[in-house]
């Protein structure tokens, strides 16, 4: 019996056209290799019925709403965190620094910046394999151990899915439509696996776009025959844009589950009229119920430790003072932006997620006592600055540019100073630092990348000329 182990898990992420709709047809996903443990899915549970009978025997559970998880660990690497860095901080600018060799990203957080979220591939080969939708970051967190794999765990929600492939687009089709189809939910089980659901556009004019519907084999032996009645395209009334519908097969039966643990199978043409106009009668896509998980190619990049890792202080003064350089055992660098989930009518799943709660990272320090530097600042109360480098090997032989991660904490308070004398030996000082900000409202951190991905990795965030 084949098993599924930790040491063969995919994950591939790509950013979405919107919030739960991913670009199948030009994204490329990004392969994160994962540092364990992983908890990745779509987690669905059973809420207590209520009812009893005269037997005394517990009476069925009701299906429960579906609770999307996310959480992994990755290198820490420049190459690797760019992406995330500006989902979670909803801003970024981009400078080449040498032409083609360097670049520097500089990010900050914004309540009005962009609202980025990913779709992608995570499989448990051989047994499972998904493809999610909606996947949102409310953390990432780094532990730095003495001179160990920093594992950077990004921490959200995953908001939808399905383990039916991603469309494939007929041969012979002749329109010019920029996107493809999605489908999400379960499909109807008595539907064999070697089954495909094949969806062909039978009206592309006069504003008006249909499809109809056929499930047949993946062999497309014999040719799928579209018999049934012709489906509207789903669009919202305000926006025009396509939105998720139900989707039946020619004789009008739901493909997806619609009993207690309703679940069903849904399309949406991603775009507007505009993009629909790309579509010609005739076009077909298949969704294959069995298919090949893709080959991942990974990101390179340098991975840091705390061998590359500078720590510097200094109090807020006018004019700046020099900065003071100290050593850690050990660091967590932990950056939190919460995420409400929106849940409830209409469906199982998560349909939103909203990032409404407060910027407030934080840092945490071991180090040897050595002196009453964080001991002041606690009994003052003050803010001072801090930063801390990650400092990599230069981006091609000939660069000036090293490869580097810059965390600037520009306002942080001592939030709490442990420095217990637990033995004979040298006392450890527990230093946890809060970000903060002041009354010109400046953001606590700013994070700053140097890396060589520039010409393979642009920001969602415009860009000023």
């Amino acid at each position: 019996m084949a098993v599924a182990t930790g040491n063969t898990v995919l994950l591939g992420l790509a950013p979405e056209l919107e919030y739960g709709v991913p670009d199948d047809k030009t994204a490329a996903l990004e392969y994160l290799k994962p540092i364990l443990p992983v908890t990745v899915g779509l987690n669905r549970a059973v809420s207590p019925g209520g009812e009893v009978n005269q037997s005394g025997f517990a009476e069925p559970g009701v299906p429960g709403p579906i609770a999307g998880t996310f959480d992994i660990g990755c290198r820490m690497s420049s190459a690797t965190l760019l992406t995330y860095f500006e989902h979670l901080f909803g801003d970024c600018k981009k400078t080449e620094l040498e032409a083609k060799k360097a670049y520097k990203y500089e990010f900050e957080p914004k309540v009005d910046g962009v609202d980025t979220s990913f779709g992608g591939v995570f499989a448990l080969p051989p047994v499972d394999q998904h493809r999610i939708y909606g996947v949102k970051l409310s953390q990432i967190s780094m532990q730095i151990g003495n001179n160990t794999a920093i594992p950077v765990r990004l921490t959200g929600f995953v908001s939808h899915g399905t383990r039916v492939g991603k469309a494939k687009a007929a041969a012979g089709n002749t329109g010019t439509y920029k996107y493809l189809p999605v489908v999400r939910g379960l499909v109807d089980p008595s539907i064999a696996a070697t089954k495909s659901i094949f969806v062909k556009v039978t009206t592309a004019s006069g504003g008006a776009f249909k499809f109809k519907v056929a499930v047949e084999n993946s062999s497309g032996t014999p040719a799928p025959t579209f018999s049934g009645a012709e489906i509207v395209f789903a669009t919202d009334p305000v926006t025009g844009r396509g939105v998720w519908q139900n989707l039946t097969d020619a004789a009008g039966a739901d493909l997806g589950v619609w009993a207690e643990n309703r679940d069903p199978l849904e399309i949406i043409w991603p775009g507007t009229a505009t993009e629909f106009a790309g579509l010609a009668v005739g076009d077909i896509y298949e969704f294959p119920l069995a298919w090949t998980l893709p080959t991942a190619t990974y990101l390179t990049g340098q991975r840091y430790t705390s061998a590359h890792q500078i720590n510097k202080v200094r109090p807020i003064t006018d004019p700046a003072s020099d900065w003071a350089e100290f050593r850690t055992l050990t660091s967590t660098i932990t950056i939190p932006w919460p995420l409400t989930v929106d849940q409830g009518s209409g469906s199982r799943y998560v349909y939103g997620l909203e990032r409404d709660g407060l910027f407030a990272p934080t840092l945490q320090l071991t180090r040897k006592h050595t002196d009453r530097d964080f001991v002041a600042f606690l009994e003052q109360h003050a803010q001072f600055e801090m930063e801390t480098h990650f400092i990599g090997g230069q981006l091609t032989d000939a660069s000036k540019t090293r490869e580097r991660i810059v965390f600037k904490w520009g306002r942080v308070s001592v939030a709490n100073l442990a420095r217990p004398a637990q033995n004979d030996l040298a006392i450890t000082e527990t230093i946890t630092l809060a970000g903060e900000t002041d009354d010109a409202g400046t953001a606590p951190l700013k994070v700053e990348v140097y890396s060589d991905r520039g010409e393979h990795w642009t920001p969602v965030t415009p860009q000023s000329p």
